[in-house]
Parts: C-alpha cells; structure tokens; sequence
C-alpha cells in the first residue's frame, strides 16, 4: 500500500476512508431508485439513474482531490479508474454497478486500514 501524500493519523484516516466508503456504497440504492432508510423503490430508473449520475460527480470530485495530493498512490489511482469507470454505466447495468462499488468499499477498507 502506498503513503497517503495528506497527513492523516491512523483513526482520521481510517474514519476518511469509512466516510467516503458509505458515499460510495449508497451510490448503488441510488441507482436502484431505493430510499436509503426502507430500501423501498421511490422513483423511476430514469430519476433513479439521475440521482446516481449527480452523486456520481461528487465522489468522483472527492477523490479527484484526494488523487491530487496522492498521485503516487496506485490504489488511490486504482480507486480513481473504477469510479470514473461507472460513468460509462447505463440504465439496466445493475450487476455492474453492483460489483464496482463492492470493489471500491473493498478498496476503500484496504487504503484506510478498515477492518
């Protein structure tokens, strides 16, 4: 594993990795058009895909920083190469959202030291 460029100590680093962690796991109930509370389907696939689409963005944005003060970092990058991947997802793609995000937790967990 690579240093992280920023100063983290290890439980900010590791609360970090857990924030972004849970930005990117509700990534997928946004797609799926479920509440994040009831898991209930409360829109329809094309409001569904654009609230993923605009929370997309932001996590991307967030790491885009984080890649910026660690560039050196091959996961960090490896991280940075499977979100901006999900940008080429379309509506109907659940399995593969499905296994992007279950690999960037895996990877997020792995750079910040989470158990």
């Amino acid at each position: 594993m690579g240093k992280l460029g920023v100063l983290f100590t290890m439980t900010n680093k590791q609360e970090y990795f857990k924030k972004l962690l849970d930005r990117i796991f509700r990534l997928l109930p946004l797609y799926e058009g479920k509440d994040q509370t009831t898991k209930n389907i409360i829109c329809s696939p094309g409001d569904a895909y654009s609230n993923f689409s605009n929370n997309l963005i932001t996590v991307d944005t967030e790491i885009d920083g984080l890649m910026r003060d660690n560039i050196e970092d091959i996961e960090i990058q490896e991280l940075s190469n499977l979100v901006k991947g999900m940008y080429e997802i379309s509506i109907g793609e659940h399995n593969k959202v499905r296994v992007i995000v279950f690999a960037a937790i895996r990877l997020c967990k792995r750079i910040g030291g989470i158990e």
